[in-house]
């Protein structure tokens, strides 16, 4: 945040130590220039490792902003130059990789952000799906996703659906007591609908959480609730130098 486009920034970035340990990594420095509106589209990356091939596209997008809320929808334009990339290395190698990170952010000067969400047309992808593995990231202000594209194949011309929403008021359902309680202590909680043409995907999550004073890692689980209020603990890992709960439902 409070950054300006179209500037050189100087970062450092360092290896935060281990508990019980006071020494962190030595200190690297990079050089960064951010973007402007005007930037936004893929960078593409490809190449080789023997036999294999392997493409890397990042998608950042330019979404609609209105009352903390992102949206934005990506054509098939948006993703051209990652699409003729993988069709490069599909015609050298019998097989291959490839992932798509989709980045989607408020504005340097846009207050913090509630809800994100995205739709992608699968059928834009379909040389990326035909043989090779695809996987497909997500990075926002809320939370990272990575989709399990296994059932995707080169048929596939559903839309992927990433819908979040922070829950910034007291849910009103009675069966949601326990969501309450969690809300009412200022726990982090989200609503969340990923989905292929409708249907549940599997999503591997990565959600930011500092953790409080007097909070060891060893109380605190992430559970997914139901509409009904029926909750079931997902089997959370903490990543104390992430500082992220990441967990796959």
């Amino acid at each position: 945040k409070n950054l300006s486009s179209k500037t050189n920034y100087k970062v450092y970035v360092r290896v935060k130590a281990d508990p019980g340990d006071n020494l962190a990594s030595a200190s690297k420095t990079y050089s960064i220039t951010t973007l402007d509106r005007a930037d936004y589209g893929v960078v593409v990356n490809s190449g080789n490792s023997g036999k294999v091939g392997y493409v890397h596209g990042i998608l950042d997008v330019e979404s609609d902003y209105s009352g903390t809320k992102l949206t934005a929808s990506i054509s098939s334009n948006d993703i051209k130059d990652f699409y003729d990339k993988v069709k490069e290395i599909d015609n050298k190698y019998s097989s291959y990789t490839t992932d798509l990170t989709i980045n989607q952010f408020a504005d340097y000067d846009a207050e913090d952000v509630t809800a994100a969400k995205i739709t992608l047309p699968l059928s834009s992808l379909k040389t990326a799906i035909s043989n090779g593995d695809l996987v497909i990231k997500y990075s926002s202000d809320l939370m990272d996703l990575t989709i399990d594209s296994s059932g995707f194949n080169s048929k596939t011309s559903s839309t992927l659906t990433i819908d979040i929403s922070k829950v910034t008021s007291t849910p009103t359902s009675s069966k949601l007591t326990w969501v309450k309680d969690q809300y009412k202590d200022d726990r982090p909680v989200y609503r969340v609908n990923n989905s292929v043409g409708g249907k549940d995907v599997t999503v591997s999550y990565t959600i930011p959480y500092t953790l409080g004073r007097n909070e060891t890692v060893s109380e605190l689980n992430v559970y997914a609730v139901e509409t009904d209020g029926d909750k079931v603990n997902v089997g959370a890992i903490y990543n104390p130098s992430l500082e992220a709960f990441t967990f796959e439902t």
